[in-house]
């Protein structure tokens, strides 16, 4: 059964061998990030799909967050936010029961 330095210990061999190289130093001639924001607004079943999944998550991550920390409650957080993204995309994105 692996010890809880295992990972720490593997982490230290490899190291060595990992490049980590930012898009500056790989690829000189690609442009700037550019990032275009648009607002918009929902109607409709679109918004009430937002306003209900936005209220569940909001629970979902105040109670994650009260009994596991902010530190370890990133997954739910993320999850949230997905949920957010896909019903402002298109509703049909989300998997329903």
């Amino acid at each position: 059964m692996p010890t809880k330095r295992a990972p720490r210990a593997l982490a230290q061999r490899v190291k060595p061998f990992l490049l980590r190289r930012t898009k500056s130093e790989v690829a000189t001639e690609l442009p700037a990030k550019t990032e275009i924001v648009e607002t918009i607004v929902l109607e409709g079943a679109q918004r009430d799909v937002y306003d209900s999944i936005r209220l569940s998550m909001s629970r979902k991550v105040r109670k994650a967050i009260e009994e596991r920390g902010l530190a370890k409650s990133h997954i739910v957080v993320l999850e949230a936010l997905l949920r957010m993204r896909q019903a402002c995309c298109d509703p049909a994105l989300l998997k329903t029961q």
